[in-house]
Order: structure tokens, then C-alpha cells, then sequence
């Protein structure tokens, strides 16, 4: 009796283990299956975004389409060298590169904010920039999608400047945004409006709109700051996950960037709350007013 109780013992123990492993499969293949979906729903809000038919892009950064990286390096935690501009208007893209500098490159992180990927800068040496681009114009708007891992320094997300100039000081350059605890975009140093941030692993969409004759900053639809003045920007690189000071990168971002739009005019308010909402939709980020 003994042994055959030894027997059954191991039998039950055998079908024990196999209904885990069973379990463990399955919980693994639905984060997957859960996963695909999350990225299948969000190319589908890509692609039916209210930005495809609206004027006056620059540029567009996103990450869930396979097109946005080289397929190579469109892996969890691999560098990315290149990030390929969205515009479905330009026939020449002005891609965010990183080639001469392996260290230096973000990682593709593939659950990054609520889900969906992003790239993750390291607040050390992480950037990319687009080495030339043309922009003169009293009018810009920005957004970006982020989450900040943590904060021990001034960080900046975006800067455009001249080559051989600092982004904050130099006539014509743009900040969006500086990270001192509270998110400044800045145009020529004179310029500025702040909006409160959200702490540390909360993710953002940040927003600032320059008009001409001011400039107003938000935060996840909630109003900051806003300041007047007449900058004109006239800059011919864009770096993003640094600002760039004295010659080089500088106040390196420690975070998570998922997605970048410029315009090269002002938007208006319904517009704004647009794209917003967009954003808000793909990464399932709750906005702070009632569209």
C-alpha cells in the first residue's frame, strides 16, 4: 500500500507541476496576446489621428509603428540609432539619428508607458538629434509624451538651436521643455511659462504654443503659466533627450519619450485639445478638462 500511495503521490505531483506550467504558459501567451493588442490598438489610433490631415507639421515621432525603427532594433531593450520621422507630408524625413555614438543611444523599451512603447534616455549621455533641418517662424507648437524615471538635475526633452550656440541664450532657439520640477518651454532665453509636473514613473503630455505674441504651456490638458513676447525662431537642429549648452549635450533627460509632434505655426485651442485627446487615447493618459 505504501508504494502504491508513493506512486499515486508522484502522479499527483507530475499533474501538479504540468497544470502550473499549463497556467504559466497561458498567463504568459495572454501578456503577450494583451501586449499585441495594446500596439495593434494604438497603430490604429496613429493612423486615424487628426494630425494627418492637419497643416503646417514639421516633424512627428512616434513608437508604436513598425516603421518608426529600423526593424533590426525594434526590440525590447535594444539601442536605437535612428528614429524615423512620421510626416506623411515630407518626402524627405528628418529622422532623429544617433550613429557616431553607440553609448549614447536611447534603449526601445517595449512596456513603457501604460503599455506602449517608448525610449527610454538615461540622464547620463543619451540624445539624438536631427542634424539639419530649416525652421524661421515667430510660431511653433510642441508636444511630447514622457514618463521621468527620476530627478537629481535640470533635465531637458527638446531643443532646437544653431550649431555653435547654447538652445537657451542664442536669439531664435527653443526649449520643450526643461524639467526643474515644473516643465519650462523657452524661446531665446526671454521667453518662458511653466507648468507644474507630475513627479517621478506619472506619465505626461506636455503641450506649449507659441503665437507671436505669447507663449503658454500645459500639462496633460491643465493650464500652466503663460508669458508674451515676439521671439522668431531660426534654428537648424533639434536635439532631443538633452539641452545643448556651451557646444554639447547637456541636462540629460532620465526617462521615458514615446512620442514628439512640432507644427511650424500656432495652433488653436480645438486643434490643441485634438491631438491631446489623441495622445491621451493611445497611451491612456487622463486629461485634466472634459473634452
Amino acid at each position: 500500500m505504501k508504494k502504491t500511495s508513493k506512486a499515486f503521490a508522484v502522479i499527483e505531483l507530475s499533474i501538479i507541476m504540468m497544470v502550473v506550467g499549463i497556467l504559466l504558459l497561458n498567463e504568459s501567451s495572454d501578456n503577450k496576446l494583451i501586449r499585441n493588442i495594446r500596439i495593434l490598438s494604438a497603430q490604429n489610433v496613429t493612423r486615424s489621428s487628426p494630425i494627418n490631415s492637419m497643416r503646417g507639421l514639421l516633424v512627428w515621432f512616434e513608437t508604436s509603428l513598425e516603421s518608426s525603427f529600423q526593424i533590426s532594433e525594434r526590440l525590447d531593450k535594444k539601442n536605437i540609432s535612428i528614429w524615423v520621422d512620421n510626416n506623411p507630408y515630407s518626402s524627405f524625413k528628418k529622422n532623429f539619428i544617433q550613429l557616431q555614438k553607440a553609448n549614447s543611444r536611447p534603449k526601445f523599451i517595449e512596456n513603457a508607458i501604460n503599455g506602449i512603447p517608448a525610449l527610454k534616455f538615461d540622464g547620463t549621455d543619451d540624445y539624438m538629434v536631427i542634424p539639419s533641418i530649416k525652421f524661421n517662424s515667430e510660431n511653433i507648437s510642441v508636444f511630447l509624451v514622457g514618463k521621468r524615471t527620476s530627478y537629481s538635475h535640470y533635465q531637458g526633452s527638446i531643443s532646437g538651436f544653431n550649431s555653435n550656440n547654447s538652445d537657451d541664450m542664442a536669439n531664435g532657439s527653443l526649449v520643450a521643455f526643461y524639467d526643474q520640477n515644473s516643465f519650462t518651454s523657452i524661446a531665446s532665453g526671454t521667453n518662458y511659462s511653466n507648468v507644474k509636473g507630475v513627479g517621478d514613473n506619472n506619465p505626461y503630455i506636455l503641450s506649449t504654443i507659441f503665437n507671436g505674441k505669447k507663449n503658454v504651456t500645459y500639462i496633460n490638458g491643465n493650464i500652466g503659466t503663460n508669458s508674451k513676447g515676439n521671439p522668431v525662431f531660426d534654428f537648424n537642429k533639434i536635439l532631443v533627450g538633452a539641452r545643448y549648452n556651451m557646444n554639447q549635450p547637456d541636462s540629460f533627460f532620465n526617462g521615458h519619450i514615446g512620442e514628439i509632434i512640432i507644427f511650424n505655426r500656432a495652433l488653436n485651442s480645438e486643434e490643441r485639445k485634438s491631438i491631446e485627446y489623441y495622445l491621451a487615447r493611445k497611451f491612456s493618459i487622463k486629461l485634466d478638462y472634459s473634452f
